[in-house]
């Protein structure tokens, strides 16, 4: 009925709940139907139920109040545009804009999204840094670890060289000098008549052996420690003179003095001794 009177599809509930514009179309309608039948179709399209007619003889009542005709009236073309644009423009402005906001929310989840991906994609190339830079530190650490065992390798191994070469020295050293402070063989003379109750005496040691004796006897009273050398220390305790030509004696400068180069030393002494006298 709504349609027939005004020629146009009713408003929807929803549009009507945000601006109900049913009253302004059956307004426009009033130049050729009695308020009595246009109030009636309002009242059934009410939008609250409760506020419609509960029963069809309620409403046959109402639509049946005034049974005249209503008088014909001449159209006039131009007040029902002005009307009927009166209306489109009422509807037009109470309905609110959606779309604005449907753009901005839509907008608003692009740049969302895209700020999201943008800093994801920073978080993960800067994880990958810290773990390339981690991994880098640790095969630096693992490089260093190497060098540094390798020069301790090699580090020991001369150390250990040199100790073999100072033991080999060493004992080349104590041999020559047990073999310098050995007694010589010392050679009997032919033998004699016998004297009757006397006794034969021995043989005396050379003097060169005696004094590699006494020369070994006054090492080792200087070799306080018992390494088998005599220091710039013992030197100082024992000989001072000796100390004072401590270079000189130290012949394989080693700054110690092995039995060797003591019985040279001595030897050398003793002979510059005897040559001035």
């Amino acid at each position: 009925m709504y349609r027939a009177v005004t020629d146009k599809n009713p408003p929807d509930a929803v549009s009507r709940i945000h601006g109900d514009t049913l009253g302004s179309g059956l307004a426009a309608a009033r130049a050729k139907y009695s308020p009595p039948f246009l109030q009636a179709i309002e009242w059934a399209v009410r939008l609250d139920e409760k506020q419609r007619p509960q029963s069809v003889a309620l409403w046959k009542e109402q639509v049946l109040a005034e049974r005249r005709v209503a008088p014909v009236v001449k159209r006039e073309p131009d007040v029902e545009r002005r009307a009927e644009a009166r209306t489109i423009l009422a509807a037009t402005a109470k309905r609110p804009r959606r779309w604005p906001y449907v753009v901005g929310v839509v907008i608003l989840a692009l740049l969302a999204t895209d700020f999201w991906r943008k800093n994801r994609a920073n978080k993960l190339e800067a994880e990958r840094l810290e773990q390339q830079r981690v991994m880098e530190a640790q095969r630096r650490e693992e490089r260093e670890q190497q060098m540094r065992q390798l020069v301790a390798a090699q580090k020991a191994e001369a150390a250990r060289q040199a100790l073999t070469a100072q033991k080999a020295r060493d004992l080349a050293a104590a041999k020559q000098a047990a073999a310098v402070a050995a007694p010589a063989p010392t050679v009997e003379p032919p033998a004699r008549p016998a004297v009757a109750t006397a006794k034969p005496e021995p043989a005396a040691s050379a003097p060169g052996d005696r004094f590699a004796e006494k020369a070994l006897q006054e090492f080792k009273a200087a070799d306080t420690n018992r390494d088998g050398y005599i220091s710039l220390e013992e030197a100082r305790g024992k000989f001072p003179a000796l100390a004072q030509h401590f270079t000189r004696v130290d012949t394989d400068g080693d700054g110690r003095i092995p039995p060797r180069e003591f019985l040279q030393a001595k030897r050398a002494v003793m002979e510059k001794r005897f040559w001035a006298k």
